[in-house]
């Protein structure tokens, strides 16, 4: 008997192998075109929620950086020099200005909780520390460098500070006025 597994296979039996399984794709499709239930899926197998689908990243936008005035003494004249900073993501620029003048000035503790602009003024609420008061030219200086800080955001002409949502009227010796006009640079 002659060896069988040494065969290779004839291009006969390849023809017959793709034509039954041409025969069987179009049996499948004559089906389900003929069935109308085939077409519909079965509730079991159906899919109920829908694939989420991730949003496009977004770009970061790049932060903004603002200036931040500190006085400079000239005899007796006081001028205001600025230092370019960079705010950080998430920190509205007013509130950074608020809460960097604050820090330069030495206001321990002190600190803007957030801002917002109700037509042109802007409302500054800040935490507890702003009604212990501060020396009078450390407020002075504080008012001075915030008139200009926040003079350089179009759009505000003046602010308020808060604590607790009561207006503050003093930091201890200058009433403040309502509300504290802004001032850009080199005004007086």
């Amino acid at each position: 008997m002659p060896n069988q597994a040494n065969k290779a296979p004839t291009r006969a039996g390849v023809f017959l192998i793709l034509c039954v399984a041409a025969l069987g794709l179009g049996a499948l499709t004559f089906y389900v075109q003929s069935t109308p239930e085939a077409k519909r899926v079965p509730e079991p197998l159906r899919r109920t929620e829908v694939a989420k689908v991730a949003p496009p990243a977004q770009k970061e936008k790049p932060s903004k950086t603002v200036k931040v005035f500190l006085p400079e003494s000239f005899g007796e004249k006081v001028a205001f020099g600025q230092d370019a900073v960079e705010v950080p993501a998430g920190i509205k620029p007013e509130t950074f200005v608020v809460n960097q003048t604050f820090e330069k000035f030495g206001l321990d503790g002190g600190k803007a909780l957030g801002t917002e602009l109700k037509g042109s003024i802007l409302a500054i609420d800040c935490n507890r520390r702003l009604e212990e008061g501060v020396g009078s030219m450390q407020e002075e200086s504080i008012i001075a460098a915030l008139q200009i800080g926040l003079g350089q955001f179009k759009g505000i002409k003046g602010f308020n500070l808060y604590v607790e949502g009561r207006q503050v009227e003093s930091l201890g010796h200058f009433e403040l006025g309502n509300p504290t006009p802004t001032k850009s640079v080199g005004e007086n």
